[in-house]
């Protein structure tokens, strides 16, 4: 449909802009510009439908006179319909600056989603897209057929206006949290059938990596040899083998280290005073 050619980043195509190694580990189609770096040296990026610096976009359907408006980019934006019948424009559609961030403007909540899917871009573009689907069939809904009285018309698109809003600001908690320092974190809601039967609620954060393919081109493979288990203890004194028995790695500290006693740290801050 037209919501998904403005939303064209040229994918299943040579010229695709989430593949390669410019699309970064998580395919991104986003391509910065007009730094230092670009100055020295001669070259372009592709021009997709959808740029990310994009202020809006918008689909215009005469025959119902209704606007699909669609603030900031293309590719992670909700397109909202606003009627000719409605007295104003919803109040996050009214105005907006760059150089002031507001909860209350649709603007910021669209460029906020961006800003953080540029982190994990594959895996969040499918949950951005998802909750697209979801509001925009809504949004459908509400314009074909549209036998509203201008009263009516007004609350209806006022009323999905800000559904929107509140839906793209939540969507950005879900993304930071679900994908908080590069693990798949998830945690049994108190909706879920696990809960309702009396059981705890249980926290999951599994490891995502890199992709094989993008590991093979930066060169992964020519790094630091893993620490393997022969190596490790080798590190450690037989003082430390014999009264730390099964340590774990992430909390051994080097013999060759000392670290001050809390006396001792408690008589220096005293003399400093």
């Amino acid at each position: 449909d037209v919501f998904n050619v403005m939303r064209d980043s040229y994918e299943s195509t040579r010229f695709s802009l989430t593949e390669g190694l410019a699309a970064g580990p998580f395919g991104t189609p986003d391509r910065y510009n007009k730094g230092k770096g670009e100055s020295m040296v001669e070259g372009a990026w592709e021009r997709p439908i959808s740029i990310f610096r994009s202020t809006y976009t918008f689909i215009a359907l005469t025959r119902q006179r209704v606007l699909f408006w669609g603030p900031h980019a293309a590719k992670t934006t909700c397109y909202v319909p606003l009627s000719f019948q409605m007295g104003d424009v919803p109040h996050m559609y009214k105005s907006v600056w760059q150089g002031r961030f507001s909860r209350q403007d649709a603007y910021w909540a669209f460029r906020y989603v961006a800003t953080i899917a540029q982190i994990k871009f594959s895996y969040m573009i499918k949950e951005i897209s998802e909750l697209q689907n979801e509001l925009e069939k809504k949004a459908i809904s509400k314009v074909f057929p549209a036998n509203f009285s201008n009263e009516q018309a007004n609350d209806i698109y006022n009323s999905h206006a800000q559904e929107v809003l509140e839906s793209w600001w939540k969507l950005a908690d879900q993304l930071v949290f679900r994908y908080a320092d590069g693990f798949i974190n998830q945690v049994t809601s108190e909706d879920s059938p696990a809960f309702k039967n009396g059981k705890k609620l249980t926290f999951t954060s599994k490891p995502t990596g890199y992709p094989e393919t993008w590991l093979r081109k930066v060169g992964y493979s020519e790094g630091p040899p893993p620490l393997d288990k022969s190596s490790w203890d080798s590190c450690l004194s037989a003082e430390t083998k014999e009264t730390k028995s099964g340590l774990d790695i992430n909390s051994y500290q080097p013999s060759s280290v000392q670290y001050p006693k809390v006396k001792d740290t408690l008589k220096l801050n005293s003399m400093r005073k």
